[in-house]
């Protein structure tokens, strides 16, 4: 009876080290795998809103706004982030900052200064171009295999400049310019599919929404300041790009 329970204490000790190792391998592989950090980079096509600015400008005086159609732009950026895990059941979270810049130029011809009457205004020059550095939280649906789609919000600052001319000839002395540069709030939607090609990198495409509130800017004409107009700032990017998981 002795020798049968000399053997089993050992034994049993041996199994409860064995079980605790391999829990704490255990947790380890969990936390490496819930908390993974990454950096991605990406690039497309940028469309600003046909963007109206309304504001109290003289001459003529009183309320007057100036509506601008502006082009497509090449859009670029990067972000820093980690992902959380599956803590969510099939929704795994990840949070990043993005930095991105686009600029656009406004269509030749297509601005109207509503002082001026319903025609658009001459010589028309310039565009608008805005870097954000965003807070983003995005959401993957796992699908159990390669293709993940995500959705995704984001909220941050804008860093906007306007530079459009119009009248006279593009930088002349008679040219009116609308010129000016802030820093407002700004906000996102995002939503896209990821395609992992392997356990580190993954291939990626998405649209994004991002509105800027609130911009103002001064409008100059010849004889100098003459008004203050403001108004938000929107546009709709499609992108590719590459994220890479530590």
């Amino acid at each position: 009876m002795e020798t049968n329970m000399t053997k089993t204490i050992p034994l049993t000790r041996a199994a409860l080290i064995a079980a605790a190792l391999s829990a704490c391998t255990t947790v380890t592989a969990t936390a490496e795998e819930a908390f993974s950090p990454y950096i991605s980079v990406f690039a497309g096509l940028g469309i600003l809103g046909d963007e109206t600015f309304s504001g109290v400008v003289t001459p003529p005086g009183g309320e007057q706004s100036v509506t601008g159609d502006f082009g497509s732009a090449f859009n670029f950026g990067a972000a820093v982030g980690v992902e959380l895990g599956s803590t969510l059941g099939f929704v795994s979270p990840r949070v990043e900052i993005e930095g991105s810049y686009l600029s656009a130029g406004v269509g030749e011809d297509t601005l109207n200064f509503s002082g001026n009457g319903p025609a658009n205004e001459i010589n028309v020059d310039g565009g608008i171009s805005r870097a954000l550095l965003l807070a983003n939280l995005l959401l993957d649906v796992e699908t159990g295999g390669p293709f993940t789609p995500y959705v995704g919000v984001g909220a941050g600052l804008a860093f906007t400049n306007s530079d459009v001319v119009y009248g006279g000839p593009p930088g002349g002395p008679a040219a009116v310019r609308f010129d000016d540069s802030g820093v407002d709030f700004a906000a996102q939607l995002i939503a896209g599919a990821s395609y992992e090609v392997s356990d580190n990198v993954l291939l990626f495409a998405d649209g994004r929404y991002t509105r800027v509130f609130g911009f103002d800017g001064d409008r100059f004409n010849p004889a100098g300041l003459t008004g203050n107009i403001s108004g938000d700032v929107d546009n709709v990017s499609v992108n590719v790009g590459v994220r890479y998981r530590f």
